[in-house]
């Protein structure tokens, strides 16, 4: 009686502990599904596909409250903000303009971690001299021409980022540190390209008159007009953090052709990647734009140009026929991709 008693006992706990197991198992695919359709995972996965950023950075940024369905993508709070991140991404996009070198990431980056207050700059590791290289001032003195982000200046060192300092609004711009955890104190001099002037290192601690000059010439061009250019300003900022978007478009070749016209607006040009219309689609999700244009002759054509727009100041984009001759791409990947960047 005592055995059978005991082995009752036994099955008995074996039976709970399957149930519940069973039910605990239950459970976890129950809140799976549930999450797999959540609110919070629609705007970690929008954040992700936008930025680059890793699913628990988003998550991290979601659970702030930075990042809600109405704005997945944190936007720059400030005008002042916003305007340094319009001049980063100017910066950043004429050195990798119609480069092989750039293997995919037309700014240089991989990510970017957007905050209301700040964003952090995630460069691909092969091109991290080039980026800090790119946003840091300098001149070519014969012509006068003044390179980088004006008053920009290094700040300070940690174990994870290097820290810019804007001279001009006094707000900081973190970038990553390389893979190797090299940071901008090892920086060679002779990355500077050839006969230009680091206008950053030779002053430190204040701007020089030609980034003063800068300064000036820049708000003296739009005063007339603040609301285009906080319009402006806005659409470049919400670009720079899409940067994982915006990389879509040079995936089959590496780059695109992306300029500006006297730095009013953004012109995107790229042959053999997403359509225009995939293109929007991905920048809609995020509630990019106040609205968008299509060409009125080619209303259902994928391909047709089209304008995101926030008041009357635009990002054009454009898909072309492909200028890229066979072979070049596959020649072009055989070497080191940092050996095509211009001055690196």
């Amino acid at each position: 009686m005592k055995n059978q008693a005991r082995k009752n006992a036994v099955r008995a706990r074996m039976e709970d502990t399957a149930e519940r197991y069973t039910r605990a198992r239950r459970e976890i695919i129950i809140a799976a599904s549930i999450s797999a359709h959540s609110t919070a995972s629609k705007v970690i996965s929008t954040l992700h596909r936008a930025t680059g950023l890793s699913i628990p950075a988003c998550g991290e940024i979601y659970h702030s409250g930075a990042a809600t369905p109405q704005r997945p993508v944190p936007d720059a709070v400030s005008p002042e903000l916003r305007h340094l991140e319009m001049k980063v991404f100017y910066a950043l996009m004429e050195p990798f303009r119609d480069n092989i070198g750039a293997m995919g990431y037309i700014l240089g980056l991989e990510a970017v971690e957007p905050w209301p207050d700040g964003i952090v700059l995630i460069p691909h590791g092969r091109l991290w001299h080039r980026v800090i290289n790119s946003l840091l001032p300098s001149c070519e003195p014969k012509s006068g021409n003044l390179y980088g982000v004006a008053g920009l200046r290094f700040h300070e060192e940690n174990d994870s980022h290097v820290s810019l300092i804007d001279l001009e609004s006094n707000l900081i711009l973190k970038v990553t540190r390389r893979p190797d955890r090299k940071g901008l104190r090892t920086l060679p001099l002779d990355r500077t390209p050839s006969g230009f002037i680091p206008l950053w290192q030779r002053y430190p601690d204040s701007p020089s008159a030609l980034e003063v000059n800068e300064w000036e010439f820049d708000q003296g061009r739009y005063r007339h007009d603040t609301e285009s250019t906080a319009a402006r300003n806005m659409l470049l900022s919400r670009l720079l953090r899409r940067v994982a978007i915006i990389n879509s478009t040079a995936k089959t070749h590496g780059c695109i052709n992306l300029y500006d016209h006297s730095r009013r607006d953004a012109v995107f040009e790229w042959c053999c990647g997403p359509t225009v219309t995939t293109f929007l689609n991905s920048l809609g999700e995020t509630r990019f734009c106040e609205r968008v244009e299509r060409d009125p002759e080619r209303e259902n054509d994928d391909d047709a140009w089209a304008r995101a727009l926030i008041g009357n100041d635009r990002v054009l984009m454009r898909r072309t026929y492909c200028y890229i001759p066979p072979g070049y791409y596959l020649y072009r990947r055989t070497k080191d991709p940092s050996d095509f960047l211009r001055d690196a």
